[in-house]
């Protein structure tokens, strides 16, 4: 290469100024075919700096990146790693989408970008096949895979590219857990998974949520794009006149969502863009025009089908149209509320402590940042409070997965959540828990489930913590002459329903007031299966829901002292039904 101060004066800016290099890459325009220069788009500008600043701060980049359709997020991941693999050396890039004729398109968008690279910035060429490219003098590799394949596992990677993830199918989990172990976890490593939504549930949903809340502890961060950020997603107006009559007709339309229109207007979602500072972005009546037209072309006049593809929010996205139990509506604006929820209290509820010297339990909350319990309110005096609790029955909810044992705890005279505890542990210490968090609040009725491992809790409970105010059935016999007492609630095809019927009346009469943002989220994926049973979507969680559902079957067959009487029937004494009462 040639050696003279302006030569080397591009190749430091090609390394210092991402922006102008990206503007040396060629692209297709969508829909033309034309060739033109790689100017980043607004999301792109975002994800950019996020990518950035986030390799700034730790040394590497992951990102799970939750977007709308043709936003040409696919394009800067590819971009990025090919700009990547030009300044840097010893590198292995990896690309995998979820079908064939998908890979082979994002890796014909590399190939694009290096025929039309200038000349004399041109790297050498080695080999290149279907499904391989590499710079013999930076020993750089591009391998292509599909989703599912073999063609790239086992192989070492410093930079992985997944694309359409939600698409990859019932392997997903195995099939991303064996890439990602080939990507180090070391500086100038970067883990690129974006997709658009397809559902709640599986592998993609989970990736991001966990990104999301947190929950992940290898660093990754969740990135979502409003569809109204993208920069092509609104039309003109021809006049003034056309604009003022589009106008007066927002919100009244119920085939593009009535009031959601007018709701979107208020809508502002804010993002860094680096050197630019920060960028508030808003709905404008040209993005509802185009709105309009894409709902009924894009989507064939489906809206459901639009909050998918497009979505305003990254919980709208993933819902699955007309499966849902629980009104969507109702937990939008509960899931908008606590988006503004100040930080809640954690702790800890440790097990195994006795009083000094004595076999006396000692029941006690620890502080702690990241506790299995949650306070939103701590108790008031002479308040009657009711505890629901669903007992893990150690089932796997996927593969990495399995279920959590959850305690809600409410206000039985205002119907308020002030509580929620969330844990993986042993049923009988489960029961030392759930003594402290009772007599925290003021020895609080709780309605635990008797089947499986819950039988252990119960019977700890009682045997061991002699704690006695537990909540009973009294079952007839066939005769209805004979009844037996039982503790805790016994859960049927028959009592299940029932449980799930008490939670949605509740909601919708706007009775109860959740606190848990997990528990609204079990809530958002919890759907009506394909076989007719209402339960968690396939990798989601149910357990705060029916934790829910005992806590609120124990507030309205109990109602709290100055409260009015129970909100729903008690049950008749017809044969294999069931009288409840307090065990005292």
């Amino acid at each position: 290469m040639p050696s003279n101060d302006a030569f080397q004066e591009v190749l430091r800016k090609l390394t210092d100024d991402p922006l102008w290099h990206f503007e040396k890459f060629r692209i297709e325009r969508f829909g033309t075919g034309d060739l033109i220069p790689f100017t980043l788009n607004t999301v792109q500008r975002i994800l950019h700096h996020r990518c950035e600043k986030q390799k700034k701060e730790t040394g590497f980049v992951r990102q799970v990146i939750l977007k709308p359709r043709r936003s040409g997020l696919s394009t800067y991941c590819l971009a990025r790693f090919f700009r990547a693999a030009l300044i840097g050396q010893n590198m292995r890039v990896a690309i995998v989408a979820h079908d064939e004729p998908t890979t082979i398109t994002l890796f014909n968008m590399v190939r694009l970008m290096l025929k039309h690279y200038p000349a004399p910035l041109k790297p050498k060429e080695g080999y290149s096949g279907k499904r391989e490219l590499s710079f013999s003098d930076l020993n750089v590799r591009f391998r292509l895979g599909t989703a599912g394949g073999t063609d790239i596992v086992g192989d070492q990677i410093k930079l992985l590219h997944c694309s359409e993830v939600s698409r990859w199918g019932e392997n997903a989990f195995d099939y991303s857990g064996a890439l990602l172990r080939n990507v180090a976890i070391a500086d100038g490593t970067e883990v690129l998974i974006e997709s658009t939504a397809r559902g709640m549930g599986g592998y993609f949903y989970e990736s991001y949520w966990s990104a999301q809340t947190g929950e992940n502890k290898g660093g990754w961060e969740a990135t979502f794009f409003p569809w109204y950020v993208f920069d092509d997603y609104r039309l003109p107006f021809e006049s003034d006149a056309e604009k003022e009559a589009f106008k007066e007709t927002v919100g009244a339309e119920p085939r593009y969502g009535g009031e959601e229109e007018e709701r979107l207007l208020t809508e502002t979602v804010q993002y860094d863009l680096g050197d630019a500072g920060l960028e508030t972005f808003g709905v404008s009546l040209e993005h509802l025009k185009w709105r309009r037209l894409s709902i009924d072309v894009n989507c064939q006049g489906s809206l459901d089908q639009f909050h998918q593809d497009y979505p305003s929010s990254d919980r709208e996205a993933f819902l699955a149209s007309g499966r849902m139990v629980f009104d969507r509506e109702i937990l939008e604006r509960i899931r908008q509320r606590l988006s503004t929820q100040k930080s809640v209290v954690k702790m800890t509820l440790p097990t195994n402590r006795y009083s000094p010297g004595t076999n006396i339990p000692k029941y006690t909350l620890d502080p702690h940042p990241t506790g299995e319990l949650e306070i939103y309110i701590d108790p008031i005096e002479g308040r009657e409070y009711r505890i629901g609790c669903d007992v893990a029955e150690g089932i796997e909810v996927n593969d990495r997965d399995t279920d959590w044992s959850v305690a809600c705890v409410f206000d039985g005279l205002t119907f308020e959540q002030v509580a929620q505890l969330r844990t993986k542990t042993d049923p009988d210490q489960l029961a030392w828990k759930l003594v402290t968090l009772a007599q925290y609040y003021n020895e609080a009725l709780i309605v635990v489930e008797r089947n499986n491992h819950g039988l252990v809790t119960l019977r700890s409970l009682l045997d061991k913590h002699h704690y006695t105010n537990l909540y009973n059935e009294m079952r007839l016999d066939e005769r209805g002459q004979k009844r037996t007492k039982r503790v805790g609630f016994l859960t049927t095809l028959k009592t299940r329903p029932q449980l799930v019927d008490t939670i949605r009346e509740l909601l919708r009469e706007e009775e109860i007031t959740l606190k848990s943002r997990v528990l609204v989220d079990e809530l958002m994926t919890f759907v009506t299966l394909p076989n007719g049973k209402e339960a968690a979507n396939t990798g989601a969680h149910d357990d705060c829901v029916f934790a829910l559902g005992l806590a609120c079957w124990g507030m309205t067959r109990h109602p709290a002292t100055g409260r009015r009487g129970p909100l729903l029937p008690e049950y008749s004494s017809r044969k294999n039904e069931y009288r409840h009462y307090v065990h005292v």
